[in-house]
């Protein structure tokens, strides 16, 4: 896996190691990939013993298998032969058009500029969302790799490539890319994958369908949080409606699923999105916000958490909901300035949106 300012990994799920590995931006995937720590690592591999080396990048597989599971270096995941190279791809910098209210601030440009803003009503925003962590590149679109080359000589092994963000769709480099593999004839054998939030389809002349109908396939992980009103107000800068239209437009062309982040916001329609995700057919998965922490689910009241809870029971979110927090005023009270300076910004209004916030 290849993501800017972090460093390269044996695979994407593998454990950090402690072993010397170049960043991203250090160095191209090709010379990681010989490099002497990759070398050193598929040598251990070929051996048939379990090194030092191997304990440490392949830690989280070796659990796994400890406990009576199935990890994920199992041969029996994979064909022995073909395409069996997936590149996933976040090195195209962090340009994205929402600024959504749990988001990590590195990989959103406009939640950058959003934080400036509220920097500017409180400084302690920026110690929450964790400005000071940003560096140039990061506040000013991030930085994009050329890794063309590289993805040319992987092509007649890559079976899919997965392109994450910042908001993928509206990244020219990316485009670029897509390009070469058709230019080379390989696009037709390569499925691909996007994390994106389907507020745009086409971007300074480059239209997805244009792009989808020459590769193998394409998969789509739609980010959403609710629906109608809910949904733009946690993803400042989307509009339902028109993700709605751009919704039904590809999934004429892509398998798509929906992708939820269940946060202090989320949670209070959750069950109305689950239900409207079940009507449409759409496929789904939930992932539980740890941070930014106004943002958790155990932020909110212990009444609207206690209102919540029946509805959860026997669910990954219950433990959030039953949460026993000792100082849960002050975690409500940062909810609620958070949301109030969004609000100034923003020019919205949560307690019309959200009215089981409205709690005394």
């Amino acid at each position: 896996m290849a993501t800017v300012n972090h460093p390269y990994n044996g695979c994407w799920h593998s454990a950090k190691s402690d072993f010397p590995a170049p960043k991203v931006n250090e160095v191209s995937p090709s010379e990681f990939f010989y490099s002497d720590y990759m070398k050193q690592l598929r040598s251990d591999m070929r051996g048939g013993k379990t090194t030092p080396l191997i304990e440490k990048v392949c830690a989280n597989c070796i659990n796994e298998e400890k406990e009576g599971r199935k990890g994920l270096r199992d041969p029996q995941w994979y064909e022995p032969l073909g395409r069996v190279v997936q590149v996933k791809l976040k090195i195209f910098g962090n340009l994205c058009n929402l600024s959504c209210y749990m988001c990590r601030i590195k990989d959103s440009s406009s939640r950058i500029k959003q934080t400036e803003k509220l920097i500017q009503i409180d400084p302690e925003f920026g110690e929450m969302l964790e400005y000071d962590k940003l560096t140039d590149e990061m506040k000013h679109g991030g930085v994009s790799y050329n890794v063309i080359e590289d993805i040319k000589k992987l092509a007649p092994r890559i079976e899919k490539i997965y392109i994450i963000g910042g908001e993928p769709f509206i990244m020219p480099k990316h485009y670029e890319v897509l390009d070469a593999l058709i230019e080379i004839g390989q696009a037709k054998n390569i499925v691909l994958k996007y994390h994106t939030n389907l507020t745009k389809l086409e971007w300074e002349g480059n239209h997805i369908f244009d792009y989808i109908k020459q590769f193998k396939g394409c998969d789509i992980n739609w980010s959403l949080e609710g629906i109608r009103e809910q949904n733009d107000y946690i993803r400042f800068g989307s509009n339902w409606e028109s993700n709605l239209q751009n919704y039904y437009k590809i999934k004429k062309h892509a398998k798509v699923w929906g992708n939820v982040c269940a946060s202090s916001l989320s949670i209070l329609s959750l069950h109305e999105t689950e239900e409207w995700m079940k009507s449409e057919g759409l496929d789904y998965s939930i992932n539980n916000i740890q941070e930014p922490r106004p943002c958790r689910i155990d932020s909110l009241h212990p009444k609207i958490r206690e209102q919540l809870l029946p509805m959860y029971r026997n669910t990954k979110l219950e433990s959030s909901l039953s949460a026993n927090i000792e100082n849960w005023e002050d975690r409500w009270a940062e909810l609620l300035r958070y949301l109030k300076a969004l609000d100034e910004i923003n020019n919205t209004d949560y307690t019309k949106v959200f009215p089981l916030l409205n709690v005394e």
